[in-house]
Formats: structure tokens, C-alpha cells, sequence
């Protein structure tokens, strides 16, 4: 081992190594968050129709896991990867939010037409209390 390495890691405190393990626990989850955006945006523009809960679950757990970390009062000021992660991050959540609210403002379109012909459509008195006489 050389010199300068060697001292190095004689000299290294261990709230650097702390910081460097929250460093890369932190990148991890932004990762993932990246990957879930990825999977659930493609979904939501392909217009395919599918059960969002395993993405919601994903999320949250991912928000927990950050919130979890942002209670250790890390520096974020010393991750300069950390900043260049969350700007790759807040086009795809952009982009999820504009989707999820072009996707929920479809279906409650779509509830008010169902909602308005049925109630426009006219009885035959199967099920009234006097019957459906003239």
C-alpha cells in the first residue's frame, strides 16, 4: 500500500465515511425514484390502463426512505452529485404530475357521461313503488 493512500485512510474521520455511506444512500433512493417515474410515465403515455398501486407504494417508500435521511441533518451542500441527481429527478415528477392529472381529469370526464346518461335514461317502472303506469 502506498504512502499517501495509506494515510489517507489512517486520516479519514469517521463522520466523512458517515457522510460518504448517507452520500450514496441518498443517490440510491433518487435512482430508484428515477426508475419508477421512468416505468409509470411510459405506462400513463402509452395509454395503457393498469393498477398504479405498486407505483404509489414505491414512492411513498422511497419519500420515506429520504425523509428518514433528511432527519440526520446531512450536509447536502457537500454532495454536489446529490444536486446534479435531483435536477435529472424534477423533469420526470413534472411530467408524472402533468400525466397523473391529464389521466384523472379523463376519467372524471368520462364518470360525468356515464352519470349523465344514466340518469337520463327513462325508467320502465320495473323497480319504482307504483309501478310505471299512465
Amino acid at each position: 500500500m502506498q504512502a499517501s493512500s495509506l494515510k489517507a485512510k489512517i486520516g479519514a474521520r469517521p463522520e466523512d465515511s458517515r457522510q460518504a455511506g448517507m452520500t450514496q444512500t441518498i443517490l440510491n433512493s433518487v435512482h430508484r425514484l428515477k426508475q419508477v417515474l421512468d416505468e409509470e410515465n411510459r405506462l400513463l403515455e402509452g395509454g395503457r390502463s393498469a393498477d398504479h398501486q405498486p407505483f404509489i407504494d414505491k414512492k411513498n417508500q422511497i419519500l420515506r426512505e429520504l425523509l428518514a435521511l433528511q432527519s440526520m441533518n446531512i450536509s447536502l451542500s457537500a454532495m454536489p452529485e446529490l444536486k446534479n441527481a435531483l435536477q435529472e429527478v424534477r423533469p420526470l415528477v413534472d411530467k408524472n404530475h402533468s400525466l397523473l392529472l391529464a389521466h384523472t381529469a379523463a376519467l372524471s370526464d368520462i364518470t360525468g357521461l356515464l352519470t349523465a346518461a344514466a340518469a337520463q335514461d327513462e325508467s320502465d317502472g320495473t323497480y319504482s313503488r307504483y309501478g310505471d303506469t299512465p
